[in-house]
């Protein structure tokens, strides 16, 4: 039987007894329900391919091996997510159908929910149109009856809930606008952007130090003979640094809410689930990794797929004439080196949101409808592996993970690279209500209780209907 019906009436049930009074003496001993099966958990989806890109969906648990900071893990848990399978079967009420009328055709129940987030925090205003105009020839194609599409936005404005109207769909895209901080002007003394800041205040980069100290005494016209001069000069990189971390860093932080907030909408429809990421790309410092490590872990439990687009296509890492160039020769060459590294690096929240899904990024290609049209076909199959780590501390630090497989055959595997680990323990009843909720809407089966389910539904009038669900137990 299903296992999300399955344990949401065990829920149900834990949750009535819960709720029913009770004596002095027992309501001393009752305890809340806590679902515990998940306590340190860490799940791992893993997509694997043969030669010729197709889903391989034949494999078992013992075909995997899986290392967390290359010590083996024994896997505990393992489950098969089958994408592509039909949820639920449209039938008409029988008593619409007029005697001796043929039924008409059932409307396509919804099977695929797809959100489009597009992150009008980080894009230019061309990144934009491009993206745009992608998601518009893409869209006219992909939407299908039994397709829902929402869009929605890092800055919140302009978003749309799942429809399948094509009109509110082009609306919503033609209102999209970048929302972007301007970034460096000439007037910012020093130049700077997040990454360099971070590098300054969190990496203790002397390199970037030096570049902005060098660039700061001359864009403020302060004379090396000038006494105190190391430290006005400080003062200015202080300030420079100060001012672009706190706008950078809560550009991210906004961003990340929303890959967050997107996949809570997500987790509560039925059928196969699928973001999309339309991204520049962004930074994140170390302080947002905690962050970014409990959205993964809500996607992957609620089996949503997070895939990402970078709009930037094939890019060369010119100068920017729009922003303002180094000030001293000093500055000239390292700055190049963090542009280059910058680049990289706002692209790694794309690919680490997609690896650790069982999702795709698309990079480094002009062809971004294309591009949509690959995103938006989720892989058939995704092996989930689930595994206890012992003796877990927690203090927040990276475990890397690798997945194999004992007999490779030509096989390439895609799995999530790595996790954070907790910082404290997971509130019990928080937890408890995220289990209900994802087993509910869980395409997960089990074999391990025999449960025959049987639904009938009965429509009374057009205002009035009843679902009767029938489960029975062979004990």
């Amino acid at each position: 039987m299903p296992r999300a019906w399955l344990i949401a009436f065990v829920a149900l049930a834990l949750s009535c007894a819960a709720q029913a009074p009770q004596t002095a003496e027992v309501s001393t001993l009752d305890t809340p329900a806590i679902f515990t099966s998940r306590v340190n958990l860490v799940l791992v989806p893993v997509v694997v391919r043969d030669k010729n890109g197709k889903v391989v969906g034949t494999l078992t648990k013992d075909d995997f091996a899986l290392t967390d900071k290359g010590k083996p893990q024994t896997i505990t848990r393992f489950s098969i997510e089958k994408t592509g399978a039909p949820v639920v079967p449209a039938i008409v009420a029988t008593d619409e159908i007029s005697p001796g009328q043929p039924a008409p055709a059932a409307e396509a129940i919804p099977e695929h929910f797809v959100a489009y987030l597009f992150d009008d925090l980080h894009f230019d205003v061309q990144n934009l149109l491009w993206a745009r105009n992608a998601a518009q020839k893409h869209l006219d194609e992909f939407l299908e009856p039994s397709v829902r599409v929402a869009i929605f936005t890092t800055s919140g404005q302009g978003s749309l809930d799942f429809t399948d109207d094509r009109e509110k769909i082009r609306d919503a895209l033609n209102r999209l606008q970048p929302h972007a901080n301007q970034g460096m002007t000439a007037l910012d003394c020093p130049p700077m952007t997040y990454y360099e800041a971070d590098a300054i205040q969190n990496r203790n980069d002397q390199q970037a130090q030096a570049a902005a100290m060098a660039d700061a005494g001359s864009c403020a016209n302060i004379d090396p003979s000038t006494p105190g001069y190391a430290q006005l000069v400080q003062a200015q990189v202080q300030s420079a640094v100060s001012r672009e971390y706190s706008i950078g860093f809560e550009e991210s932080r906004r961003a990340l809410l929303a890959v967050g907030q997107v996949v809570r909408r997500l987790a509560a429809m039925p059928g196969s689930r699928s973001l999309i990421l339309v991204s520049q790309g962004f930074f994140l410092s170390n302080d947002h990794r905690p962050d970014e490590a409990d959205i993964m872990d809500r996607a992957i439990r609620a089996n949503v797929t997070v895939n990402s687009l970078d709009t930037r296509g094939l890019y060369t890492l010119m100068p920017d004439a729009s922003q303002p160039g180094p000030l001293t020769a000093q500055s000239g060459a390292i700055r190049q080196q963090f542009h280059i590294a910058e680049a990289s690096a706002n692209s790694d929240v794309m690919a680490e949101f997609a690896s650790a899904t069982g999702g795709k990024f698309f990079e480094n290609d002009n062809g971004l409808e294309q591009g949509l049209k690959l995103l938006a076909s989720q892989p058939e199959v995704i092996y989930v592996l689930g595994f206890a780590p012992q003796n877990l501390k927690m203090d927040g630090s990276y475990h890397s993970l690798k997945v194999t497989l004992k007999n490779p055959s030509g096989f390439e595997v895609q799995a999530r690279r790595g996790y954070y680990a907790p910082k404290h323990l997971a509130d019990p009843e928080e937890q408890a209500k995220q289990e209900i909720q994802e087993a509910v809407f869980s395409r997960d089966e089990i074999g391990d209780i025999p449960v025959n389910l049987n639904l009938q539904f009965f429509k009374s009038s057009a205002a009035s209907a009843k679902v009767t669900v029938v489960a029975k137990i062979d004990i």
